[in-house]
Formats: C-alpha cells, structure tokens, sequence
C-alpha cells in the first residue's frame, strides 16, 4: 500500500525537476542574449541551448569543450547549426542553476578563452 501512495509524490518530484531544467533553460537563453560576444542561435527546445561565440571555429569549440571537461566543469558539445559551429548545452541535472550557466558563458566570452601558448585552455 505505501508504494502506491509514493507513485504521485514521485510523478510530481519528475515534473518539478523538469520544470526546473526548462526554467534554468530559459534563464540561460536570457544571460546569453545579455552577453557579448556571444549569440543565441535557436530559441531554447525543451532544456537545449544552442548559442556561439563571435570568431570562434570549430577547433576554437573543440577546445574550449575539451578544457571544461578536463577541468570537471561542464559537458559542453560543440556542433553547428545551419553550417556554422557553435556549441550545445543540454541542461538535464535539475541542479544546475542559472549561476552555473553564467559561468559557463563568462569562460566562453573571456577574451581567447584563457588559451594557452600551447593550445590548451586555461581555467
């Protein structure tokens, strides 16, 4: 009987825990909208946010990417959209917080991204 009455306390947990990655979502969308050097390419689907960084290629993304996994601070694809690299941030831990979107986009907007002499990124 107990595990009968934990089902909708358990649907309903999901359905906060999704409504908190699409509202970080659309709070991320904000933050880069305000940022510069960066641009918002689609409007957030669902916990997506696909958005670029001014001057960047695709080596630029695979780099920056690289650094923000290494450092254990992201997971952050690069991909392109209609043919121009950028990069996707799928939000899906109901944890993340608009802050560490910010983070996220302060690192990309800061000027050569911290690179290195070596080509590696610097955190």
């Amino acid at each position: 009987m107990l595990e009968a009455g934990a089902e909708p306390v358990r649907r309903r947990h999901n359905r906060d825990a999704v409504e908190r990655t699409l509202a970080t979502a659309r709070a991320g969308a904000e933050l880069i909208r305000a940022a510069g050097r960066v641009d918002l390419l689609v409007e957030p689907e669902l916990s997506v946010l696909v958005f670029e960084r001014h001057g960047w290629d695709h080596a630029d993304y695979a780099r920056w990417s690289r650094a923000l996994l290494d450092a254990q601070q992201a997971f952050v694809t690069p991909t392109s959209h209609r043919g121009r690299p950028c990069t996707r941030l799928a939000i899906v831990n109901p944890a993340t917080t608009p802050d560490d979107i910010r983070l996220i986009v302060d690192l990309m907007r800061e000027p050569a991204a911290r690179q290195g002499s070596d080509g590696q990124m610097r955190m």
